[in-house]
């Protein structure tokens, strides 16, 4: 008997690598600490929706910040963990 499989699909956020969940902020560099997260998920992002590479330095995709709020990193709080680290 053929396998069946859930037509469910499987949200980003259940699909996302367990580094995203705790990332480490760098009371020496707390916005490359930012930076360096913020990049590192964007390409994941790009990867899992096969989107292009982004073509600004600067602009990560509307999917990456969702998904940022979604599992509740705010950059605010990270900013200010990190100075008073």
């Amino acid at each position: 008997m053929a396998k069946r499989f859930s037509a469910r699909k499987v949200s980003l956020v259940d699909r996302l690598p367990v580094r995203f969940f705790r990332p480490v902020i760098d009371p020496e560099d707390v916005f490359g600490s930012l930076n360096a997260y913020m990049d590192d998920l964007d390409l994941w992002v790009r990867e899992e929706l096969r989107l292009p590479e982004r073509k600004d330095w600067d602009s990560h995709h509307n999917k990456t910040d969702e998904l940022r709020k979604e599992i509740g990193i705010d950059i605010a709080e990270w900013i200010r963990i990190g100075m008073t680290a």
